[in-house]
C-alpha cells in the first residue's frame, strides 16, 4: 500500500484558517492591553506638550510666562482670549480620550497567516485634525472667532499680535482672560505674530506611528 505524503505546511494553514475566529477572540484581551498602554503613553505626551502645559498654567495664573511669546508679552491662553478659569487643554484632552478607541466593529478585525503563524490586527479609531478642530469650535469656543477653533488657529498661525497688550488691566473693560487686552490705538502697539504651532497634528501623528509598531 503506497504512502501518501502529507503537506505539513498546508495542513497547518488549513487548521489555522478554520480556527482563526476563535484564535482572534482569544487575542482580543492582549490587543486591548497593548492599546491601553499605548493610549496611556499618548495622553502622557499630551500632558507634557508645551502648549498643554502653558494653557494649564495660564488658566490658573493669567500672568504665567510663555514658551511661544516674547518675555513680558503674555501667554497663549491670554493671547487666544479665553475667559479666565476656562480649561481648553482639559476639554481637548477629554475629547481625545473619548474619541481614540478600538473599533467596536468585529468585522474590522483581520487575521492573516504568514509563515505558519497567525497575525491578528484590530482597527483603532483616531479623529482627524479637522474633526478635532470642529469639536473644539463647539466645545471650547473663542468669542472673537466663532466657527473656528483655537486648535485650528494654532496650527495655521495667529496674526494680530500687534493689537495685543499683555497686562492685567484695571480698566472698565478688562480682558476676558485677565492676562491681556486688544489695544485700540495705533501709536503704542506691539508687533509680531505667532507662527504655526504643531500641536494636535504632531501628537496624533506620533500616536499613529506608535500604534503601528
Amino acid at each position: 500500500m503506497a504512502n501518501n505524503p502529507i503537506n505539513v505546511r498546508l495542513l497547518k494553514t488549513t487548521i489555522l484558517t478554520q480556527a482563526s475566529k476563535k484564535i482572534a477572540d482569544l487575542a482580543d484581551p492582549a490587543i486591548n492591553k497593548q492599546f491601553d498602554l499605548k493610549k496611556e503613553k499618548f495622553l502622557e505626551e499630551f500632558d507634557r506638550h508645551l502648549v498643554t502645559e502653558e494653557l494649564n498654567r495660564a488658566s490658573d495664573d493669567p500672568t504665567a510666562s510663555s514658551y511661544f511669546l516674547p518675555a513680558g508679552n503674555g501667554n497663549l491662553f491670554s493671547f487666544l482670549g479665553f475667559n479666565q478659569g476656562k480649561k481648553p487643554a482639559l476639554v481637548l484632552r477629554e475629547h481625545l480620550n473619548d474619541k481614540i478607541k478600538p473599533d467596536p466593529n468585529k468585522k474590522s478585525r483581520k487575521t492573516t497567516i504568514k509563515n505558519d503563524q497567525m497575525i491578528v490586527t484590530s482597527r483603532v479609531l483616531i479623529p482627524t485634525l479637522t474633526e478635532v478642530n470642529d469639536a473644539m469650535a463647539k466645545e471650547s469656543p473663542l468669542q472673537w472667532s466663532p466657527g473656528r477653533s483655537w486648535t485650528e488657529h494654532l496650527s495655521r498661525g495667529i496674526t494680530g499680535f500687534g493689537q495685543f497688550v499683555a497686562n492685567l488691566f484695571k480698566s472698565p473693560k478688562p480682558s476676558r482672560s485677565g492676562g491681556g487686552i486688544q489695544h485700540p490705538g495705533k501709536d503704542k502697539q506691539l508687533s509680531g505674530s505667532i507662527g504655526k504651532i504643531r500641536y494636535v497634528d504632531e501628537l496624533l501623528a506620533r500616536f499613529k506611528e506608535l500604534i503601528g509598531k
